[in-house]
């Protein structure tokens, strides 16, 4: 029988491991950690819109799981909460944030750092557990974690936690050398768990270890079994992950709301995005050149060299092999809609519609990548002589690859709180829209009202996500003309009865007649003021 790794490695590297992982994500992510509350990236859409999510997940569950899809956005549509990613795991691990009294934005970087973290030292494991081999590990976890894409997505929580995939491969391995029930009950928790940190993640986590399954063959238990044993690994992953999955399988079906082969195409990879990184010792002297692509996939020189060099042993290690395996599968999958064919695997293959960031697949191509320069750097330690001075060969690769990758220090915005007026809704209000109101082609504007939204959770109307519901357009028209009898009709047969006013930008916009018109139309009381923002409410029919 072919040796597994070790599942629990020595406690001191161990330890040391996540000392060093911790140290390096404030390193990669400075200044963050000097004020990980003020500091933000809300001048992102996407921050918005995850900084939300996170915060909507934490408020509902564990208490209350039915209400998690139907979100407090695009009232009054239905299952808003599948427009975009789930965010399960990185929401619970909010939880105890938010209830200590943290703001939504101190919430998300410090899951984004732990995100860093947990991803680092995940793949740490799987090469410390596999060589015995310290350097190497760390090696491996700066590469999985702190690496050009992942740095270059900081407004995308989603992308900052993969530590459930080494998981997974180990769990794989295991099916294949002990061919128990066991093993594939880890393996569907495992997948199951990523899943949870993302749909995108779940589609490419499938797909890289599919390949690594093709890859790394069956030695030890019979094919059959192997085959039998994936097959339940996929059907106890299915039961889990199915009261998630059922809002956006509903989605799909009736209301249409899937990724277009011209949407996939529009973000899937070309050769530049594997040349692209914002990396400083980088950025200036070549590879800006290929700013506009679709995501930053450079893995790095030192990172390649030690996967070229750990490719010296594809036919002895089966790990090695797996990984090189995911390796040539990501990059496959991140140009597919480019190929040849895929209008209908589009149309058939299950999960391949909910994607349209193809290029993203590019990051699981780094993880391989990461983990085959930890083989790589095992491999070095084989050859090396004397064996005296390796420590500080291992402490020299550490620093190449962490220096390849470093952007630091990073651009924030500052966060100073939600106005304290968002905190006076909840308390006799049924629903809020907040006015002016952006339309087409502006629906990213919408996203600052959804962190302000975490302060009350009422129906809101506006909303921002992946997707936008069909009849937003139709409310979007009746609310350019607001005050006026339709609106107000449409406000109280929906259950609206607090509106909130940007004055000086709905004057800008709509004229200082129409504002006037608000100060004046006899439905509306004003409530409270703070700076521009007005508060509203709608008085109950006569």
């Amino acid at each position: 029988m072919e040796p597994l790794p070790a599942p629990f490695p020595e406690r001191a590297p161990r330890l040391t491991l996540l000392a060093a992982f911790v140290l390096l994500a404030v390193l990669h992510t400075w200044p963050l950690a000097l004020s990980p509350g003020y500091y933000s990236r809300l001048d992102s859409a996407d921050a918005n819109l995850n900084t939300w999510a996170i915060a909507w997940v934490a408020h509902t569950l564990p208490g209350r799981p039915g209400q998690l899809f139907d979100a407090p956005i695009f009232h009054p549509a239905r299952l808003t909460f599948a427009y975009s990613e789930p965010l399960i795991v990185q929401g619970i691990l909010a939880k105890p944030i938010l209830a200590l009294g943290g703001s939504p934005v101190l919430a998300y970087n410090l899951v984004l750092l732990a995100g860093f973290v947990l991803t680092a030292f995940a793949a740490s494991l799987l090469v410390l557990g596999t060589t015995g081999e310290f350097w190497a590990a760390l090696v491996a976890g700066s590469l999985a974690a702190f690496n050009a894409h992942m740095l270059t997505r900081l407004p995308h929580l989603q992308a900052m936690h993969l530590e459930f995939l080494p998981l997974a491969i180990v769990a794989l391995d295991r099916i294949a050398v002990q061919g128990r029930v066991r093993g594939a009950l880890l393996l569907a928790v495992a997948v199951s768990l990523q899943a949870l940190t993302s749909i995108y993640s779940l589609v490419f986590t499938a797909w890289s270890l599919a390949w690594a399954a093709a890859a790394r063959g069956v030695t030890d238990t019979s094919r059959w079994r192997f085959l039998g044993l994936i097959v339940l690994a996929a059907g106890v992953c299915g039961l889990l992950l199915l009261p998630v999955l059922y809002p956006y399988y509903l989605l799909a079906h009736e209301s249409g709301l899937v990724r277009t082969v011209g949407e996939s195409r529009l973000f899937s990879s070309t050769w530049t995005d594997y040349l692209y990184t914002g990396a400083r010792v980088h950025y200036g002297i070549w590879s800006q050149r290929f700013n506009g692509s679709a995501d930053a996939n450079f893995p790095g020189i030192v990172a390649t060299l030690l996967a070229l060099l750990a490719l010296t042993r594809l036919q002895q290690d089966r790990y090695v092999r797996m990984a090189a395996s995911m390796a040539v599968g990501a990059v496959l999958l991140s140009v597919t809609p480019r190929l040849p064919g895929f209008e209908w695997a589009h149309s058939h293959l299950p999960g391949l519609s909910a994607i349209r960031g193809y290029s993203r697949a590019g990051q699981f191509a780094l993880i391989a990548v990461a983990l085959l320069a930890g083989f790589g750097v095992a491999r070095l330690r084989e050859w090396w002589s004397p064996r005296k001075g390796w420590p500080l060969v291992g402490a020299a690769l550490v620093v190449l690859v962490n220096i390849e990758a470093l952007r630091a220090p990073l651009f924030y915005v500052p966060f100073r709180g939600v106005p304290a007026i968002y905190g006076t809704l909840a308390a006799s209000g049924t629903g809020v829209i907040e006015l002016p109101m952006p339309g087409p082609g502006a629906e990213f504007k919408n996203a600052p009202y959804l962190v302000n939204a975490t302060s009350h959770w009422l129906p809101m109307v506006n909303g921002y996500s992946g997707f936008t519901p069909r009849e937003f357009m139709d409310i979007y028209r009746g609310m350019r003309r607001f005050p006026d009898d339709w609106s107000i009709d449409w406000l109280r047969r929906n259950r609206v009865n607090r509106i909130v006013v940007h004055a000086a930008e709905f004057e800008q916009l709509k004229g200082t007649a129409q504002f006037q018109k608000v100060e004046t139309w006899p439905d509306l009381e004003l409530l409270a003021t703070e700076g521009d923002i007005r508060v509203y409410g709608l008085r109950p029919a006569p």
